[in-house]
């Protein structure tokens, strides 16, 4: 082969070695040499992934890759990256240098070749807050938009702390669609993840009216804004509220749709409005993630849930009652036909939730139209056996007591993911146990989470500045 001169040239013989290399499963290692100008040899290969190269971890290198991760290894005289691809392969890719003097921006390039760079748009924190810092710790560009009114601009700044990068945010209702078109116009955004919406069941009860115009308004808002920018992609943070009473268990996507309660009624009208755009749109693509019960904090315990006034959900309430703050919690219905009495909900760390939002957004890269998905575990808790496994992550036993019934609980609403398991290549791997330390972990190291940090976001962060 002839020697390379260029820069362009290495990345011509790079993509054409690339094609050429076998991404199955059970692939054997398989290397190539370019020769080119200043190294003695690049060379590619593909192997089976160690399970070590499937996570970000702490050995010293950069984690940007379009699929799991990619790591880069600098020594004097040589550079090695390796990409783990799809879950399954992972590319090697040697670089040996004729003299230590390192092309720094060579390696930029090679950045540009291996990442795919995109503007993913999300509505909003704080159950965003994870998937934001697995996007850019996966080399995605983000823009997020929220009206701080459950959230504090603080997340913000920690989510640049834990990622090292800048954010993109502004302070936008998705009722205000004139600043919607705002944000959309300024960024060329390719895909939209929607969290944004109020999101318990026991208000949704009492305020219905506010539950319907925040969730199904807005999100007609962001569909609309989409619409008129041409963004085609949208992951939509649904539940398994959608259920109602499933007639089995564990819940299979294809199971009836029978909400209880407004919050999951809003949810049902969403799918089905993405559902109708999917189908009147063949390149429209939307993933709807009914995802169960998520739980837990980031491990560096710099971020985690900070709800203003009272949590509305059972694992924020009971880490307050353990630093303090509540003095028990109130556990609604002692009856229900199970093992203790107590509801079971399937319940799935947050983390794990973030990385089936990027797993959804790899699958839109394929066009598939409208498709559906349960993020759970699999594996159902009752409301007790969160208590306990919380009573040992934090060392105590904590206070609750046993009360009525809230009207639009059910029974039982435990995942069936396996779909998503084989469709998405995506799995909850973290446990109960991991879920509680790091929720105590954040509750302790920020006993009253945000509140106290009076950060405003920057005038250039409102929208009506824009």
């Amino acid at each position: 082969m002839s020697v390379c001169s260029d820069w362009n040239e290495i990345v011509s013989a790079l993509i054409l070695r690339f094609k050429e290399v076998d991404y199955s499963h059970n692939t054997r290692p398989r290397l190539y040499e370019v020769p080119c100008f200043g190294f003695r040899s690049v060379v590619v290969g593909a192997s089976k992934p160690r399970s070590s190269m499937l996570r970000h971890s702490d050995r010293k290198g950069a984690s940007v890759a379009r699929g799991d991760a990619i790591r880069i290894y600098i020594s004097s005289s040589s550079l090695h990256i390796r990409v783990s691809f799809h879950n399954y392969t992972t590319l090697s890719i040697n670089f040996t240098f004729l003299s230590p003097c390192w092309p720094l921006a060579m390696i930029h390039n090679m950045f540009l070749l291996l990442v795919e760079q995109a503007i993913s748009f999300i509505p909003c924190l704080p159950s965003g807050s994870h998937t934001v810092v697995e996007l850019l710790e996966h080399g995605q560009n983000v823009v997020v938009v929220d009206n701080l009114y459950n959230a504090s601009y603080e997340a913000i700044l920690r989510i640049e702390q834990i990622t090292g990068k800048k954010v993109h945010f502004f302070k936008c209702d998705i009722l205000n669609l004139d600043g919607l078109r705002k944000v959309f116009n300024k960024f060329d955004v390719w895909s939209v993840i929607h969290f944004a919406g109020l999101k318990a069941v026991g208000e949704s009860t009492q305020i219905p009216l506010a539950y319907y115009r925040n969730s199904i308004t807005g999100t007609l808002n962001l569909l609309q804004a989409m619409n008129e920018t041409n963004v085609k992609n949208f992951v939509f943070s649904s539940s398994a509220t959608v259920y109602g009473n499933p007639p089995v268990i564990p819940i299979p996507e294809t199971s009836p749709i029978g909400s209880t309660n407004p919050y999951g009624r809003t949810k049902t009208f969403i799918e089905q409005i993405l559902m109708d755009l999917c189908a009147a749109d063949p390149n429209f693509n939307a993933a709807l993630l009914r995802y169960f019960n998520p739980a837990g904090a980031h491990p560096s315990g710099l971020m985690g849930e900070s709800p203003n006034g009272v949590p509305n959900n059972l694992m924020p309430f009971l880490s307050q009652v353990a630093i303090g703050k509540r003095d028990k919690l109130r556990v609604f219905g002692d009856d229900y036909p199970t093992k203790d009495g107590t509801a079971i909900r399937d319940y799935i760390h947050v983390v794990d939730v973030s990385l089936g939002h990027l797993a959804a957004l790899e699958k839109l890269k394929t066009n598939p139209g409208c498709v559906v998905y349960n993020l759970g575990s699999g594996e159902g808790s009752t409301v007790l056996e969160m208590i306990q496994a919380m009573n040992k992550a934090v060392g105590r036993k904590l206070s609750y007591e046993l009360c009525p019934r809230r009207p639009g609980d059910v029974t039982n609403l435990t995942a069936d993911p396996s779909k998503a398991n084989k469709e998405l290549n995506w799995k909850a791997e973290k446990t109960l146990d991991e879920m509680c330390v790091s929720l105590w972990n954040w509750q302790t190291k920020n006993p009253n989470g945000f509140e106290g940090f009076d950060v405003n976001p920057p005038a250039e962060c409102i929208v009506d500045n824009l």
